[in-house]
């Protein structure tokens, strides 16, 4: 090979390699010494393997705290949260609720919630205890998500409304927090009484303001009257279903309840008293009402009965 060219050739690859160039001296001159470069291979890197974590055991589900119905009962402590008496106390404002404003009240405690949400879960047990039906109230106190609840129904959903119920939630919270069970459970409870005490409007019939004022129209009465409504779609009779509320209402018998069944457009009566023409009359008229969907008007008209 041409020395020259040779020469050339090592200093443009230097150059290509080095970035920079080699004089070449005049005829008689050597080329200064070009140091051959090589490039130093790279290692391959080294790929630790992942660690393996061992296998975990199955998670084991723990059922829900079950409730089953008792006669007497509105106080299902599965947490036992309460002391006898504060339990005790609860019953009394409970059944006080259940018996004089109609609402099917219970207070819950859980330890174990199961799959379900806190509020599908006091859903299903209010109707496991009153069959989804009437006015209810059911407080849930939830040890395991820490997630309470206040079911509502009927009056109560009309009568305690949402911004009522998150107010006294953040009260109640913070004495759950410190342990004061009982305090919470009775200020929510508590908000039942806010429900009327003569008109049970269970089909959300009337506005809140027509209820007000017929309540207040009920209560100046000499007698003691109650008007339920309602619509029965069951296989018991109109008779059947207002006794049952009479009897829980007036124990004593000392009392008028009257039933309005949307669903028949008809008019019951169930009383341990002695019916006046006057009751009798107004009952006859407020039932022609009824059958032309005047609701409103037939409870006006039984007030003209006493």
């Amino acid at each position: 090979m041409n020395k020259c060219k040779f020469f050339v050739a090592v200093i443009v690859t230097a150059m290509l390699f080095c970035g920079c160039s080699n004089k070449v001296s005049s005829d008689n001159s050597t080329a200064e010494e070009v140091q051959e470069i090589t490039e130093t291979p790279t290692e391959e890197p080294v790929i630790e393997p992942e660690p393996t974590e061992p296998p975990t055991e199955p998670e084991v589900k723990i059922p829900a705290d079950s409730v089953t119905k008792q006669d007497g009962v509105y106080v299902y402590d599965n947490a036992t949260l309460f002391t006898d008496e504060e339990k005790q106390q609860l019953t009394e404002k409970l059944k006080s609720l259940y018996n004089d404003r109609l609402i099917n009240a219970a207070v819950i405690t859980v330890e174990h919630i199961g799959e379900d949400i806190p509020y599908s879960y006091t859903e299903k047990a209010y109707d496991t205890l009153y069959g989804s039906r009437g006015s209810g109230l059911v407080l849930l106190i939830n040890n395991d998500t820490d997630t309470d609840c206040l079911y509502k129904t009927g009056s109560c959903s009309k009568f305690i409304s949402d911004e009522t119920e998150k107010s006294e939630f953040y009260w109640a919270t913070k004495d759950i927090v410190s342990g004061q069970f009982y305090s919470a459970a009775d200020r929510m409870i508590s908000l039942g009484e806010r429900c009327p005490e003569h008109i049970f409007d269970n089909l959300g019939l009337f506005e809140n303001d027509v209820i007000t004022e017929l309540e207040g129209k009920f209560k100046e009465l000499k007698s003691d009257v109650s008007l339920l409504i309602t619509t029965n779609q069951t296989s018991s009779s109109n008779k059947d279903i207002c006794t049952e509320y009479f009897k829980r209402k007036y124990p004593d018998g000392k009392g008028y309840m009257f039933m309005i069944d949307t669903e028949s457009k008809t008019i019951t009566l169930v009383t341990e008293q002695k019916e006046s023409s006057d009751v009798k009359k107004a009952l006859e008229t407020a039932s022609k009402s009824a059958q032309k969907g005047e609701y409103k008007t037939a409870a006006e008209e039984l007030l003209k009965g006493f």
